[in-house]
């Protein structure tokens, strides 16, 4: 039961941290690029289902329990290409863009990548720091105990 309310907790808190993420991201770059002066409802509800649907997907493709020997890089792949197609559903069904022009899903997809490129890039530099700090702390406590 533990494990399950900690699975839940993590889950829940990587999907807020994408939601808020996902309406930060629009309300700068739409206020930015296209004038957009408020978020529809229907397109918040959106953001809310797609960052839960990353969050489940972020723990099946990072928890150790279910994938042990994948590599950092076959993970990304594992939980960026399902995320990439959800998104695309959602964009498509939603009303995102004009989806009958290539030039219009290129685009979409280019900043998709792009979007996802620099989130694994800070993750990865935040992990990287995390972690050589509780290694001196580690460090210190084995040299004083």
């Amino acid at each position: 039961m533990k494990k399950i309310i900690a699975v839940m907790a993590a889950v829940k808190s990587f999907g807020a941290m994408v939601f808020a993420g996902l309406i930060i991201v629009y309300t700068v770059f739409g206020g930015w690029f296209f004038g957009v002066k408020s978020i529809p409802l229907p397109l918040v509800w959106q953001a809310l289902f797609i960052a839960f649907i990353a969050a489940a997907l972020h723990y099946l493709a990072f928890c150790e329990h279910l994938i042990h020997t994948a590599s950092f890089g076959h993970r990304l792949v594992l939980f960026g290409l399902p995320l990439l197609l959800v998104v695309c559903a959602f964009a498509y069904f939603g009303g995102w863009f004009p989806v009958q022009e290539l030039v219009n899903w290129l685009a979409f997809i280019g900043l998709y990548v792009l979007f996802f490129g620099i989130v694994t890039a800070v993750m990865k530099l935040y992990f990287r720091f995390t972690g050589m700090k509780y290694a001196e702390v580690l460090s210190v406590y084995q040299q004083n105990h």
